[in-house]
């Protein structure tokens, strides 16, 4: 190959020095032979860097090192097939640590591991083909103390990271305290989550935003998350404020989809086949539109949030076969609730908790809309009579 190279460059100094002469030929600058990266073969406990282009020549490990690998400059790693292995038990810890910018990581596996990815004080990061398995938690957050559900913090700060075409696949055998504590993947500002799998984790991604207003520019979101497949865990999405997310899927999960902050927009996702909610909008300015919601137990889309200047829109939305369609819970308010298809569902398809609890006495801070909308079924009478 390099050899290929060279005598393509004599050619090309041949050629023109024929058809221009030796002075020309020599002040065009000849293309640059194509680079290789360096084949290395770490131990446990190494640091990969501070520059250059590495492929692994080798497995990794089991390393009972935190954290197995590390990456300390702006480079390019690819794991060559291999494999990083953790220390196996519950006391393992992280895989590969991303301690600069700029670093590229992929074509390999993580095993064993409680986080199989880290980045802590590193931007504009990009993970790619990787399979991670016994991971808990793969973290990309900017500078914000991250809660999971049992309270721990994860202070990292880490943001513009790109990661793709992966799978985080969660322990198994933990108990229900640790799995409601696991997460596949933990985003923050400006992150690009495209076409992972997750499975059998308690969260499968989760967004974490600091922004708490309407976006600056239209579109502009805090995280894009799209086309990732999420299965078999307690929450297959949460996203806390101003993200993206479109084109995703959950099932087998107990709740699909939590949107659990401000001015969110989710399009085209899907919420199939899970034990309870379809999607869940805890809070005010979010945008659900042309998501699917069919055969959940619970509520295809269920708007709980409390009072709000803002509301939520909900339009062009599909809910079939879950136990109810669309629910309005008691003090949600200002919600636009439009040309949505509530059909099949087992209970009810169109639900208003604010008429159940105030005994059809239509309250002054009722301030929801409902229009356009196609069902065949909706609770209470009273409410049912509105629409009609």
């Amino acid at each position: 190959m390099r050899t290929g190279a060279r005598l393509l460059g004599t050619a090309w100094t041949l050629a023109l020095g024929c058809w221009a002469g030796p002075a020309l030929a020599e002040a065009i600058p000849l293309p640059k032979p194509p680079t290789f990266p360096t084949p290395i073969a770490p131990s446990c406990g190494d640091a990969i860097g501070p520059n250059g282009s590495y492929i692994l020549t080798a497995d990794v490990g089991p390393c009972s090192t935190n954290p197995a690998l590390t990456i300390t400059g702006s480079v390019s790693v690819s794991l060559g097939g291999h494999t990083v292995y953790c220390k196996p038990g519950r006391d393992s810890r992280v895989g590969i640590k991303i301690r600069e910018s700029g670093v590229w990581v992929g074509n390999g596996y993580i095993k064993g591991c409680k986080s199989a990815l880290y980045a802590e004080g590193a931007s504009e990061n990009e993970i790619s083909r990787i399979k991670a398995t016994g991971v808990t938690v793969s973290g990309f957050s900017e500078g914000a103390s991250v809660f999971d559900l049992g309270g721990i913090p994860r202070v990292v700060n880490s943001h513009h990271n790109f990661v793709h075409d992966s799978m985080f696949v969660g322990l198994v055998g933990l108990d229900s305290d640790e799995t409601s504590t696991s997460s596949g993947l933990s985003v923050d500002v400006s992150d690009h989550v495209l076409r992972n799998t997750v499975r059998t984790v308690g969260v499968g991604i989760q967004m974490v935003s600091d922004v708490a207003s309407p976006p600056e520019q239209p579109g502009e979101a805090a995280s894009v998350v799209e086309h990732n497949d999420v299965s078999d865990t307690i929450y297959g999405f949460i996203t806390l404020g101003n993200n993206s997310l479109r084109y995703n899927k959950a099932s087998k999960s107990e709740t699909a989809f939590l949107i659990h902050g401000n001015f969110n927009v989710l399009t085209h996702n899907s919420a199939k086949g899970n034990i309870g909610d379809g999607f869940v909008v805890n809070d005010e300015g979010d945008i659900i539109e042309a998501n699917y919601a069919g055969y959940n137990g619970g509520t295809g889309f269920d708007l709980a949030h409390g009072p709000s200047s803002e509301g939520d829109y909900l339009a062009y939305n599909t809910a079939t076969h879950n136990r109810i369609g669309i629910e309005e819970h008691y003090l949600a308010a200002n919600d636009q609730i439009d040309y949505n298809v509530a059909l099949a569902n087992s209970a009810v398809d169109l639900f208003d908790d604010l008429f159940f609890v105030d005994g059809c006495t239509p309250p002054t801070y009722d301030g929801n809309f409902w229009n356009h909308n196609r069902f065949h079924s909706a609770e209470p009478d009273c409410f049912a009579a509105r629409l009609n």
